[in-house]
Parts: structure tokens; sequence; C-alpha cells
């Protein structure tokens, strides 16, 4: 009964302050939609699991090889010789599968398209426990069927095949390939690509083949070669990473004892879920904090408008205490109004995050994982009505306890005309400010911080000329080897002949696209140490391509056509410094003689160097010729042309298409979409968060500025004093200025020193910048200062404006 009172009470209240009331309501609606929508990115991709069947005992296994720390970068693929003694010894284990990535030509209307998908071993779903939803899923002995069974995804059930029940059995290849369905996997399935491993990022698995291998492959399987698949296993419950990792790593030490080389091999485990996130977790966490920050200093402006109210109502409260009011009724009955604010103001905040999550995702980089898994749930729903009820409740409990604690007299006392604002009003408002001035500091320090290092990153060379050149993916999965071989040969020549293009060239290794797959050369008659010669990223190219890439020559010349019999190659700078450190001159390079595997190379030129990653220096590169082993399935033309990507597209798929009719092409687009790819996670995240600290930053002006006209206010009656006294205008400006600047300059102390103290949390997420860089620390310093002075300009004004007398009239 109590309690129904003061909520009708508080109704009552909160209708005759309109102004107040408006003003929470889309202050908790701004601070809760930003944090709420930035919530349901981090659940959906972080903190959701994976929709599998304990997804935590999924693991995937990597090896990695301490003497060699140029293969880092593949510390996560897996010889078929580790594999093999994992599944027979590592008894931790309730299964392991081998997988590798794959991709399927099927017709899709008039072209071919091209299908992503996986090649794993016939025990895969059984380790993972997952049904088919249509049809099975495999079984022993699938892997040597001659009409190859493939199960495919709900999604492209769906989108393919419009959820046709008669697929089973159906063949969905290209004419003379095999692809029968056997089984529809169910809609809860979601495996994107990355969860599988490094070879499936940004391809999302589409479909699942058996995996062809037969039993001499892993008796004649080379220790420390050929690292081509991923391994997932499945830990037995109640076992430990600890302990898995321990046994794995003493199978590894008695694996690397049977092979000729004198080096180190250990093991690595990290859950599905837990790679699929592990370049975006730092970066989620801290957008929400920043998001958090927002809805911070929204609470920190809640409270100071509750502070001005109270200062508003203080005699209405005393009346009522004088009149019997009971000493916890007019502090229950802020808290109900906090309540009710709260309440709405968190319906409103929901309702914004929705709208603005779909503006979260449109902006989100492409490999961003799980990104279709990111809506509001009810987890995010629950989350933002706490968060908002939490903040309601926390800015009207302070002034529902000092209220409880105020006698009547002293209310009415505060609120006659003779008493001038309280000092503890005065002091907890600035107390206030200071915090949204440090809080706007720090963020801003963090915006100048990665900002700069987008900057450097942006500024970074390439190595190679991204304008006026495009990319085009040519998969020649449905072609024997000597039809790849001439397409291959012919397909530059299709490009040239076309209007406006110069320079063609095809390759299986575009920059910027990450490693995937590294040779060991050496140097005849040199002698190595326990590495065992220099590892190179392998690169099969057409001549060319070089050019149509823009990477300059350093010395020698590029590959032709009438290198077939001369076992010529390019090695790049890096790869010199790297064959011969001692003398990493790239002119005496040329007419060198390198070894492979099973082939000798003679050096015909060095190329500069192209990053395969902005942010590492770029690899020792060896561009092989396409035609020195099996010709490659899958590739790149890339094609220098003056012509726009849009005039270019449809005759250079006319002329692909003509050449070879069954070879799907994707991702036809500019070369300079490679750079924008590879700065798309920092830049999402630098324009989040410049968002999060530009909205921080209007908060705290904002607060600074109410501070300051409520001040002005509530001390008419002493300013109008001190002018009918003689006090000029520059001394009220300098008094007005003096008191409310005097808790920013705190603020700005304190964000100073938290900035610094806490920039080396940013150290991972920074590129060639100190993350206590003294220009961006006093650059957010300034602003913040500045953006406080601008505030306080339009109340001094009118403070130096006041009338005497009609301020003491008012009184």
């Amino acid at each position: 009964m109590r309690y129904g009172k003061q909520l009708t009470l508080a109704f009552r209240s909160l209708r005759g302050s309109g102004r107040f009331a408006l003003a929470v309501l889309l202050l908790l609606a701004l601070g809760v939609g930003a944090t709420t929508a930035m919530f349901s990115v981090v659940n959906g991709v972080l903190l959701r699991p994976l929709a599998l069947p304990d997804p935590g005992q999924l693991m995937l296994i990597g090896e990695r090889i301490p003497q060699m720390p140029q293969t880092a970068g593949l510390a996560w693929f897996d010889s078929l010789a580790a594999f093999s003694a994992w599944q027979r010894e590592a008894s931790d284990f309730t299964g392991m599968a081998l997988i590798i990535s794959s991709r399927l030509p099927v017709m899709g209307g008039s072209q071919p398209l091209l299908l992503h998908g996986a090649k794993t071993s016939t025990n895969f779903f059984n380790m993972l426990d997952v049904r088919a939803a249509l049809g099975r899923t495999f079984e022993p002995g699938d892997e040597m069927d001659t009409t190859t069974p493939i199960l495919i995804s709900n999604a492209l059930w769906h989108s393919a095949f419009n959820a046709d029940p008669s697929i089973i059995g159906r063949d969905i290849g290209m004419p003379g390939s095999n692809a029968t369905v056997i089984g529809v996997l169910p809609d809860w399935f979601q495996i994107r690509g990355r969860e599988l491993g490094p070879m499936f990022e940004g391809s999302p698995a589409e479909f699942f083949r058996p995996l062809q291998i037969g039993p001499n492959a892993f008796l004649h399987a080379e220790v420390f070669s050929d690292f081509d698949y991923h391994v997932i296993g499945r830990l037995k419950p109640g076992m430990t990473r600890t302990q898995a990792l321990a046994q794995l790593n003493f199978i590894q030490a008695n694996l690397a004892r049977t092979a000729p080389e004198k080096l180190s091999l250990y093991a690595d485990l990290i859950t599905m879920q837990d790679f699929a996130v592990e370049g975006t977790r730092q970066e989620l966490w801290l957008l929400l904090g920043g998001a958090g920050s927002v809805l911070l200093i929204v609470c920190v402006n809640l409270g100071g408008l509750w502070i001005s109210r109270m200062a508003d109502q203080y005699r209405e409260w005393g009346i009522r205490a004088a009149l019997g009011a009971a000493p916890g009724e007019l502090g229950d009955q802020v808290l109900c109004e906090g309540l009710i604010l709260g309440l709405i103001g968190g319906l409103l905040g929901v309702a914004c995050a929705a709208g603005g999550l779909h503006t979260l995702l449109a902006a989100a980089p492409a490999n961003l994982p799980r990104l279709d898994e990111i809506h509001i749930d009810w987890h995010v729903l629950v989350f933002g009505l706490a968060l908002s009820l939490f903040a309601g409740l926390l800015t009207g409990f302070v002034p529902a306890l000092r209220l409880g604690r105020l006698d009547p007299q002293r209310l009415l006392r505060y609120a006659s005309a003779t008493a001038s604002p309280g000092f503890e009003s005065t002091r907890s408002r600035q107390a206030l400010i200071a915090l949204q001035a440090a809080l706007s500091t720090l963020l801003l320090t963090a915006v100048g911080l990665l900002g700069l290092s987008f900057y450097r990153l942006v500024s970074e060379p390439t190595g190679f000329v991204a304008q006026h050149a495009v990319q085009a993916e040519v998969s020649l999965i449905d072609y024997s080897n000597d039809q790849r071989l001439a397409i291959l040969r012919q397909l530059p020549a299709t490009a040239l002949a076309l209007p406006g293009v110069s320079q063609a060239g095809f390759t299986t290794q575009l920059p910027l696209t990450g490693e995937r797959g590294m040779d060991r050369f050496t140097v005849p008659g040199k002698v190595y140490t326990d590495a065992g010669g220099p590892q190179l990223t392998g690169s099969a190219i057409s001549p060319g391509y070089l050019g149509a890439l823009g990477v300059p020559l350093l010395a020698g010349r590029d590959l032709s056509e009438s290198d077939r019999n001369q076992n010529a190659i390019v090695i790049s700078a890096a790869a010199v410094r790297a064959l011969w450190p001692e003398d990493a001159d790239e002119r005496l390079a040329v007419g060198r003689v390198i070894a492979g595997r099973d082939t000798r190379f003679n050096i015909v030129g060095v190329a500069a160097d192209a990053r395969t990653r902005l942010t590492e220096p770029a690899p020792p590169v060896a561009y092989v010729p396409y035609w020195s082993s099996i010709p490659p399935f899958s590739g790149s033309l890339v094609v220098r042309s003056s012509l726009p990507v849009g005039s270019l597209a449809g005759p250079l798929r006319q002329g692909i298409g003509k050449l070879a009719p069954a070879a799907p092409i994707s991702n036809l687009h500019a070369l300079d979409q490679l750079e924008a790819n590879a700065v798309a996670p920092q830049r999402y995240q630098l324009t989040l968060l410049l968002l999060f600290a530009g909205l921080a930053l209007f908060l705290a002006a904002l607060g600074v500025y109410a501070l300051v006209a409520h001040s002005v206010a509530r001390r008419s009656k002493e300013l109008a004093i001190r002018i009918s006294l003689g006090a000029s205008a520059g001394t009220i400006w300098g008094a007005v200025m003096r008191q409310a600047l005097s808790p920013v300059i705190a603020g700005l102390g304190g964000g100073l020193t938290t900035a610094v103290l806490t920039g080396p949390l940013l150290r991972s997420l920074l590129f060639h910048v100190n993350p206590t860089n003294p220009a961006v620390v006093m650059a957010a310093v300034a602003t913040v200062g500045i953006a406080a002075v601008c505030a306080c300009l339009g109340p001094a004004y009118r403070a130096t404006r006041t009338d005497p007398l009609r301020a003491l009239r008012a009184e």
C-alpha cells in the first residue's frame, strides 16, 4: 500500500516535471541504446556458445616448430604424420578428424558457380555428434565411393534447391564430375568457416565431402613437411586443455625423434570458438567499454539533473515534511521516480539498440566472425532493461539517501529567499563534472592512439600498386591437368586482348591475403643448422603477373613462356636475405641456383617485397612458374587496365567464359579492395570508438553547461548584489568561469593520469605507436578542455548581463 502510494506520487511529480523527465529519458535511451547494441555484438560473437553438442570439448590442434619462427603464421596447420600419431596414442580425446578446404563448381543458371566447403575424414560428424536433418552423414567406406558422396548445409539446400526433399541421391556437380547428395545438415548446425581453422576464414562451409587419403599416404608422411591439414578433436569429459596438451607434446617429442631433421616439435590447443574469435576479442571488449563509458557519463549527467532538481524542490519537500510526511517517504518517492524513468528509458534504449544494431552490422567488416548470429535476443533484452533500471536507481539513490537524512527546517532554510545553494550540492555537482571530464579524456586518448595507429597502418607500403588493377578468382577444378595447363597459358593473353588492358597475369597467392603455404629451399652445397634451410612462401604465377600487380623487379627479368624447360624462378628481396644472409645483394642472386624439394631452380629475377599482412614484414617469397609442378586448381587473374571495374567486368567474364566454360569466376573486384579489407577491422573499431568518444565529449560538455547554467540561476541574487556594489563584467565572468572550470581541470588531471597508466593495455591493438604517446594524450586533454570552455561561454555571458533590480525583485 505504501509503495503504491509512492508510485502514484512519483507519476504525479514526473508529470509536473515534464522537461526533467524528458531529459532523463533521452539520456537513458542514448546511453542504454549504445551499450545494449554493442553488447548484442559481444554476445553474438564472444559469449554465445557454438551450436554444437558440448562445444567446449571441441579443440583445434596445431603444430609448432620453435627453430622455424617464420612458420608461426601456419601454427594451426598439421601434417599427416602428426595426425596418424595422435589418433593412435592420444587417449585424452574421444576422437579426432582431419579436415581440409575444398571447392565445388556447380551450374547456377547460365554460368557456373563455386561453392566453398570442406573435405573431412568420415568420422567428422560422429565426433561432432551431429545427425543429418535429411538423409545421412558420412559412414566408413564413403571415402572410397566413386560417386563422391556430399553433405550440403541447410542454408544451401534452401537457397539453391528450394528445400526440395528429393535432393537426396541427386548429382549436383558439373557435367563429368561426381557430387551425389547423401544428406542435408540441420539448420542449427552453424559452421561459417573460421571455426574449422584459418584456411576456412571468410568462406562459409556450404558442403562437406569425404577426404580420400590412401593408407600409403600415412606410411610415407614426413614429420616436418606437408602441413596441409587442420585437425579437430573432442576432449574426453573432465579432461582439461593442460592435461591433453601435455600428452600431445609427449607424442610430438617422440615423433620428432623419428625424423632426420634435428628440430623440436610441439602441439597447441584452442577451442573452436576461441579460435573463431581470436582476432576480435580484445577489440570488441574495448568497444563495449567505450559504450559503457558513454552510459557512465549519462549516469553522471543524470546525477547532476537529480541534484539540480532537488535544489529546486527543497521548499516543496520541506513543506511536505513539516506537514507530517514520514522521514523515508520523500526518499522512497525519489527512488520510485528513478525506477519509473529507468524502466521507460530502458524500453526506449532497447528500441534504439535494435535500430542501431542494423547500422553496426552494415558497417561491420565481412571477416567479423559469427556475424549472422548477432541479434537482439532475450539475453540482450534482459541486459538492456537491467542496465537501465540500475542506472535509474543508481542516480536516484544518492539524492534519496540525502533527502531522507535532512530535517524539515533545513529543507525550508535551503529554499528560503535568503539562502544560497548548499555547499554539499555544489560540491556533488562539481565531482560529477570532474568524473565526466576524466572519462572523456580517457576515451579521446584511446581514439587518438587508435587513429594514429590506423594512419600509420594505411601508410605502410604494400609493395604493389593497387590502382587501375582488377582481380578475378578463377576455379579450374573441373579440368584435367593438361586442360588446366593449356588454359593458364592462354588466360593472360585472353585478358590482354580486351580493350584498355595493358598487363595481365595469374597467381595462386595474392598479397595481403595471408600466408597459405611454405616450402623449404636450400642453396646447394651450403651446410644448414637444425632448421634445415629457409622456408619461403610459395606462389605459382604466370609470366606478366608481377607487372600486372605492379611489383617492380630489382634485378634480372620476369618469367617468360620460353622458360618452360629452364626451371626458372623469381624470388623476392626478402628471400635473397633469407637464402644469403651474409651477402644479400639482389644483383648477385640472379643466375644462382636454389633447390626445392624435388627440383633445382635457376634464379632469373629478384622482385621487390610485397606484404601478405600489413602488420608484419613481407615474408620471403618464391615465385614459381605455374608449369613447374601440378597446375593449380584455382587462383586469381590480375588485370591492369585504364578502364573502371564496371566496364571491364562483363568483357572479362565473357573472355574467360569462352576460354573455360566450366570455370566459375568469383571475387571480381578492384585490387584496391585488398587494401580496404586488410584494414577493415581497424577502421570499424576506430569508427565506433570515435562515435562513442564524440558522444562522451558532447555529454560532458552538456553536463558542464547544465552545471554552470543552474549555478548562475541559483546565484542570481549574489551576482546582482556584486554588480550593484560595482563588480565589473570581467570580475563576474572570471568568478563564473573559475567555479565551472575548477572541477574540469581536476577531471583532466585524473583522466591524464589514468590514460598514462592504462595506455599499455592497448599495446596489442596499436601499430608503431607508443601507448603513452604524449602528443596524443595532451591533444585529448586540450580537446576536453576547449569543449568545457565553450560550454561555459553562454552561461558566463548571461551572468555578466544580470539586471540587479530585476534579480532582487524576483528574490
